[in-house]
């Protein structure tokens, strides 16, 4: 197998569709179960950003998908922006904040009204299709590759854009979309864009991230969240 080739990851590209009955959401109201509180930070509920069925992803992705194979994800997070990041020399890492909030919960439940002053988000639904995610291009491991051999590195990064040469504008899992990102010992678990209904300034990306240990076993407790600028 070509050095390149086995960089690839699977991954899985969200797409936004007109069938208001699809898999996965972008915004919307969250299905919570009785009991449980509706997320917040810093004592002020947060916006829901996505919701995505576990099953379908697990059918997907079988091979990498270490999460509940029932239920859905629902991610949370807060949209003012002022979460700190983590004090320098934290065994962490800097880069990326606490704002954040990963909840598995039972497929099916009922939307639960959001809290007042929470923005909601319109929903958009979301198709998830498997695509091959590739390293940025300025990770070591990809120059590696293209300095073995350019061209079917080069060909091999076509896999991972669409036709009008851009990664997926939503992705689960595969590689991080920032090229000048590093966030040593975090893996993504879900990256979005902006959609309409959403005003996040000159934010441009929001990411999801865990713990490789964590990621490896499908803990949700230890999420954090990484901000693109433009």
């Amino acid at each position: 197998m070509h050095l390149f080739e086995s960089l690839i990851e699977p991954a899985a590209a969200l797409t936004v569709i007109p069938e208001a009955a699809a898999r996965h959401s972008y915004g919307g109201l969250p299905g919570l179960p009785v009991g449980t509180d509706w997320p917040a930070y810093g004592g002020t509920p947060m916006t829901l950003l996505a919701r995505l069925d576990c099953a379908d992803l697990a059918a997907l992705l079988p091979e990498t998908w270490t999460l509940p194979a029932s239920g859905t994800l629902l991610f949370f997070h807060e949209d003012t922006f002022t979460a700190a990041p983590p004090a320098p020399g934290a065994p962490d890492g800097p880069g990326h904040d606490d704002g954040c909030r990963v909840l598995h919960v039972p497929a099916g439940l009922p939307p639960r009204p959001a809290p007042a002053g929470v923005q909601v988000i319109p929903p958009l639904p979301l198709a998830a299709n498997r695509v091959g995610s590739v390293p940025p291009y300025d990770a070591p491991a990809l120059r590696d590759a293209f300095t073995t051999d350019p061209v079917a590195a080069m060909n091999a990064r076509d896999l991972a854009e669409d036709a009008a040469g851009r990664p997926p504008r939503h992705q689960v899992l595969g590689w991080q979309r920032d090229a000048f990102l590093h966030l040593p010992g975090l893996r993504p678990l879900l990256q979005l864009e902006a959609e309409p209904g959403t005003a996040w300034g000159e934010v441009v990306n929001v990411s999801f991230w865990l713990p490789e240990p964590d990621l490896a076993v499908g803990r949700l407790t230890g999420a954090r969240r990484y901000l693109e600028v433009a």
